[in-house]
C-alpha cells in the first residue's frame, strides 16, 4: 500500500481578496462550509492510521475567514500528525 505523507484539507472557499491566480478560473460564488471542526478529525485519523500520514495542511480561500478555524486546528492537532 502506498504511503500518503501529506493531506491538504480545504476549510473554506471564502476570501475577501480578488487575487488573479485564484479568480482567473471564473470562480463567481462560494460554497458554504459543510464540515464542523470535529469532522476534520476523521479523515486525518483515517489517513494517519492507514497510510502513514505525517503532515496536514489546512487551506482554502482564506482559512482565517472561518470563525472556528482555531477549533479546526485543535481538532486536527489532537490526531498528533504534526
Amino acid at each position: 500500500m502506498r504511503e500518503v505523507k501529506s493531506l491538504r484539507l480545504l476549510v473554506t472557499s471564502r476570501c475577501p481578496y480578488r487575487c488573479f491566480y485564484c479568480h482567473k478560473e471564473g470562480m463567481k460564488s462560494f460554497v458554504p462550509e459543510l464540515l464542523a471542526p470535529r469532522d476534520y478529525r476523521y479523515p486525518t485519523n483515517l489517513f494517519k492510521i492507514n497510510f502513514g500520514l505525517e503532515e496536514v495542511t489546512l487551506s482554502g480561500g482564506d482559512p482565517f475567514s472561518r470563525k472556528d478555524i482555531w477549533e479546526i486546528v485543535r481538532a486536527v492537532k489532537k490526531e498528533k500528525v504534526f
